[in-house]
């Protein structure tokens, strides 16, 4: 059987890296520093207004997406295993399985009922952010970014964020971009709309592997798509990092944020067994989110810029566990105002044996190395350097 993702998966995943490319480009095509800051730009008047439509429309879309994708897995797995019908109470689709099918091919059936199957009786991994970002869809789709009920806090609370061990490799556990002002407007951007792709990018990939392993779903080989884009004449295109918000040059005083959410403390999903792994999955977060810091500060410094960096899960990605995959960080670098297309490629990989944590580093021009302890050490930070500067040296 070919490895990969249902294409309902492919389908969705590469959805949602469009979106976010899509969006990085049209922030990078309006704002060029070199015009004026964020007062003399010429198109500063209108940033607020881009902002707010392009991160309206990325978290909406993730929403979306991760909806659509559970009604379509959903339908797979009830025709391929006609027991779990069984699981569901007749409070969540009636009675009869075979037009519940059909109705979730369709997209017809309730997605909060949908996200509850899979999520209580299914038992599939999950994470608590996609539903404060389901929340956040509502909210946008159906009352212009307006909460005057408060249902965004009883969401968070109800689903604390920063819970799940296998967490998306580009984010960090800490950081939790939503806001809801005084008013009951949502305090949203670029952050915003990366967070809750990357969060669904992240639990469609090991819900689907999960789902397609248990029911032996049919795989596709369609692949997720690259995306480019270039423009006329010796200008090179400026893109802003994902989750880049454009500058903001004036404070709206009505919309300074209420009071942070405490979270309730309960296990919101199967945990780990093994205290050792969930040490290791902590790990690999925090250091993840420190070599992707060092890399771009030392790039600046340098004179080198990352054309292509991605953040992924390789492997088997099943639902409760690291064992059978890695944390796989890449870069694409080049010289800055280069006009070669070659680059120089540097690669981080977080690895385990017996959930014991270390680092592997390479890139074109350097030797392999694997590292231990699993940290950001000097020996670390001496081949990331030599491998960044070898992008113009050699």
């Amino acid at each position: 059987m070919p490895a990969g993702n249902s294409i309902h998966a492919v389908t969705a995943m590469n959805a949602l890296h469009s979106a976010s490319f899509q969006n990085t480009v049209i922030r990078g095509s309006i704002w060029d520093p070199s015009w004026g800051d964020d007062h003399t730009h010429p198109n500063a008047p209108m940033f607020s207004e881009v902002e707010w439509y392009l991160t309206c429309r990325q978290v909406a879309h993730a929403g979306d997406t991760f909806n659509t994708y559970c009604q379509s897995i959903l339908a797979d797995i009830l025709e391929a295993d006609a027991s779990l019908w069984t699981l569901f109470p007749s409070k969540l689709f009636g009675k009869k399985r075979g037009e519940t099918i059909e109705k979730l091919k369709l997209q017809g059936k309730n997605d909060s009922a949908v996200r509850e199957a899979l999520r209580v009786y299914v038992k599939v991994c999950w994470c608590n952010e996609i539903e404060i970002i389901s929340k956040l869809r509502n909210k946008i789709v159906h009352q212009a970014g307006l909460d005057p009920e408060g249902e965004i806090a009883a969401t968070i609370e109800e689903f604390p964020p920063g819970q799940m061990h296998i967490y998306p490799v580009a984010l960090d556990t800490d950081d939790f971009p939503v806001e809801v002002s005084a008013k009951g407007q949502l305090i949203i951007d670029a952050k915003t709309g990366y967070w809750a792709s990357q969060h669904v990018l992240n639990l469609i990939h090991i819900i689907d592997q999960t789902l397609c392993a248990r029911y032996g779903l049919k795989l596709s080989l369609k692949p997720i798509k690259a995306q480019t884009f270039r423009t006329t004449g010796d200008r090179s295109m400026r893109t802003l990092l994902p989750g880049t918000p454009l500058p903001q040059p004036l404070a709206s005083s009505n919309s300074q944020p209420s009071p942070p959410i405490k979270p309730q403390e309960f296990p919101p999903y199967e945990p780990m067994a093994d205290p050792k792994e969930i040490a290791c999955a902590k790990t690999w977060q925090k250091i993840s989110s420190q070599i992707i810091k060092f890399i771009r500060k030392t790039c600046e410094e340098i004179g080198v810029t990352d054309t292509g960096m991605s953040l992924n899960l390789s492997g088997n990605v099943q639902s409760h566990t690291l064992a059978g995959h890695d944390r796989d960080l890449n870069f694409k670098l080049k010289p800055l105002d280069s006009i070669d297309d070659r680059v120089n490629e540097l690669g981080v990989r977080l690895r385990q044996i017996n959930f014991d944590p270390y680092v592997t580093i390479w890139s074109t021009k350097t030797q392999m190395m694997d590292y231990r302890p699993c940290e950001l050490s000097e020996a670390v930070k001496a081949h990331l350097i030599k491998s960044i500067q070898q992008t113009i040296s050699s």
